[in-house]
Order: structure tokens, then sequence, then C-alpha cells
């Protein structure tokens, strides 16, 4: 395998979705997934970059959150990056060439390069320059899993997609990358991508070679 293509939340970026849960319930009375499904056009349009910050705290505020709380509670699912995944990026450079895709939004994008820089002493620019490449959903205008996407990164870098392992904790969002023909793995977030990485690698691999040419 020649490149790596990563998801950044779950599988570098800690998350606490229960936080976000816990804060949206306290005013709602649901989940987050329960939000998202009842007005799914507002926060994909904020992770595809149609919305603007105001926009989005607008629209969220008009659901019933108080908007004094919202930014609070929205950046609460960011906890941050650990050393040690970075040391593990850091280690990796020369054996691969390393890619990012994120479905993200401008408040994360700027509470985790808050979290980078107070815990490790790093930008989230600076944690960018480890990759070759790296894309935002809200930069490009496409999220995962549409296949838009990964065709969008195909005709940026010129990466050939069989060449390619996307690794990411959702199991939908493999499915843009599958469509494009590149091998997928799933991560389960109870792991640590530093320990489970060569498995993965392996187990693309293996799959590469048990599919018919």
């Amino acid at each position: 395998m020649k490149n790596i293509l990563f998801d950044f939340g779950g599988v570098f970026v800690d998350l606490d979705m229960e936080a976000v849960n816990t804060g949206i319930q306290t005013y709602l009375g649901m989940s987050l997934q329960g939000l998202y499904h009842r007005h799914r056009e507002i926060f994909d349009g904020f992770e595809t970059g149609h919305l603007s910050e105001k926009e989005f705290v607008d629209a969220v505020a008009a659901m019933g959150l108080p908007k004094n709380k919202i930014v609070d509670i929205w950046n609460k699912m960011v906890l941050g990056i650990p050393k040690n995944r970075i040391d593990f990026l850091r280690s990796l450079q020369g054996k691969y060439d390393l890619y990012l895709y994120s479905n993200t939004n401008p408040l994360h994008e700027k509470e985790l390069d808050r979290l980078l820089r107070a815990q490790q002493g790093l930008s989230l620019k600076e944690f960018r320059q480890l990759f070759k490449a790296s894309w935002f959903s809200h930069d490009i205008g496409f999220r995962k899993p549409d296949k838009e996407g990964f065709e969008y990164i195909i005709r940026e870098t010129g990466i050939a997609p069989k060449e390619t392992l996307f690794i990411d904790d959702s199991l939908s969002y493999l499915e843009g990358a599958k469509a494009v023909g590149m091998p997928t793995v799933l991560h389960d977030v109870r792991l640590d991508i530093v320990d489970v990485f060569d498995e993965y690698v392996a187990q693309s691999l293996l799959q590469s070679s048990e599919t018919p040419k």
C-alpha cells in the first residue's frame, strides 16, 4: 500500500459525543443524532461551507438552544489529539504518502487549533503538515460519505485508488471510498490507531490479494 488516507475525528482526535448529547438534551430533550435527523440540511450545510458560523448558530438557536450556549455545547465534542498519535504520524514519514480527509466545520477547526496549541504546543496548521495533503469538508464543499469528495481528492493528487487505504471509524463513510475503488478499513474507536495501524495495513493487503483481477 502506497497511500494512507485517514479520517480525523475518532482516529486522531478524541471526541466526546456524550457531552454534546447532554448539552442538547438539557434544552431540547433529544440527542444530537435526533436533532441531526430533523435538521440534516443545517448540519450538512455547515460542514460543506454553505452556511457561515453566524448562519449556523442562528439556525440552531431557532431549534430551541440558547444562542449563548451553542458554541460551548458544540465544541465540547472535541477533546484534542494525544501526543503519541502525533509521534506516530512522524514515524510514518517516508514509509507512506499520508493524507487526511475530515467532515468538520470552522468552529471545531478553531477549537482544535486552540487545544493543540495548549496541549501539545503545536498549531493545527503544523499538524496538517504531517500529511502530504489534507482536506476539510467545509473548505472543499464535499463531505463523506458522498463519493464526490473522494473523486475530488483523486483529481487533486493523482493517487491511484487501489493503492490508497482509507481508514475511518464510521462504516457509512467507507462507502464513498469503496465507490471509487479504494480499499477500506473500519477503525474501532475503542482502540488507538497507533496500536492497530499495522494490522489494518495487513488486512487491506489481504483483501486486495483476494479481489478478482
